[in-house]
């Protein structure tokens, strides 16, 4: 049986999920605290009333020329290990899909945790569909580029939402809802990351041993040697991972263009919208 979860399922939600990816249940109820509702996880139940698989469509918006479009990100899809392989999860992607073009859905949209599983969302008519670029610089190269620059201030309450679909506007991008943006603050919070902020530009990162990880950016060229003079003192890492939208201005001769998400056209006509668009943006990935 398929079917939306509601508050009741929480305790199988949680357990499937910790079986399942291995993470702390600390970070699965914060997830389940601020994303959850009874209208956003999809499960499925064996005869015996157990939910065995599930997943999340995340509300958002894909906004491309042709204008915005209602929009799912498909999240912590799992099923349980001894039900693996009889074609459930594809159940709930088909259950996902209808349910879509019912509500005024135009796509669903996702990032495959390992690269294998991009055949297997294939299987279901997802296609590869959003790039990002990473850029890597040694911290004596960020050095030279803010050497005469000050640190600008900015406001205490920092309007990501406005910041981001602002600089990200001229692009074809995955726009998050406010609440999913909330979320990603303090999830990156929670795992020992910082949100870097200068005048009007941030950067979420996360540092492990000698290395830092920007894995959103939203700056302008002007406001470029402030936010990074913000992030070197924040940080005492010797290399720094930019990952950025693939056409940014940080994009030079040495960086990598990766595909790193799918998208599903529930209808001819949602694929007809976007078939000629060749680099599209989602960013903020949940880890």
């Amino acid at each position: 049986m398929i079917k939306f979860a509601d508050y009741n399922d929480r305790e199988q939600i949680k357990d499937l999920w910790h079986i399942c990816f291995k993470d702390e249940y600390s970070y699965i109820n914060c997830f389940l605290d601020n994303i959850f509702t009874e209208n956003n996880c999809i499960v499925y139940l064996n005869d015996d009333g157990k939910i065995i698989s599930q997943l999340f469509l995340i509300d958002g918006s894909l906004k491309t020329e042709k204008g915005v479009f209602k929009s799912y990100y498909l999240y912590a899809a799992c099923s349980h290990p001894d039900f693996r392989k009889r074609g459930i999860m594809g159940q709930l992607i088909d259950y996902s899909k209808k349910y879509a073009l019912e509500n005024g859905y135009r796509y669903i949209c996702l990032v495959p945790a390992a690269e294998h599983l991009f055949d297997y969302y294939s299987r279901f008519s997802f296609i590869p569909f959003f790039r990002k670029a990473v850029t890597q610089f040694t911290r004596n190269e960020l050095s030279n580029i803010c050497k005469n620059t000050d640190i600008i201030a900015t406001e205490s309450d920092f309007p990501i939402e406005e910041i981001r679909n602002k600089f990200l506007t001229n692009k074809p991008y995955f726009i998050h809802s406010k609440n999913t943006l909330d979320y990603a603050v303090l999830e990156n919070r929670n795992n020992n990351g910082k949100l870097i902020t200068a005048g009007n530009a941030y950067a979420f990162i996360n540092t492990e041993e000698d290395c830092c990880d920007i894995y959103e950016i939203c700056v302008d060229e002007k406001s470029l040697a402030g936010l990074i003079k913000a992030i070197l003192n924040e940080t005492d890492c010797e290399n720094y991972v930019f990952q950025s939208p693939s056409d940014s201005f940080i994009v030079c001769s040495g960086s990598k263009i990766i595909i790193n998400g799918m998208i599903l056209a529930p209808d001819k006509n949602a694929e007809e919208l976007i078939e000629n668009i060749e680099s599209a943006y989602l960013g903020l990935v949940f880890d």
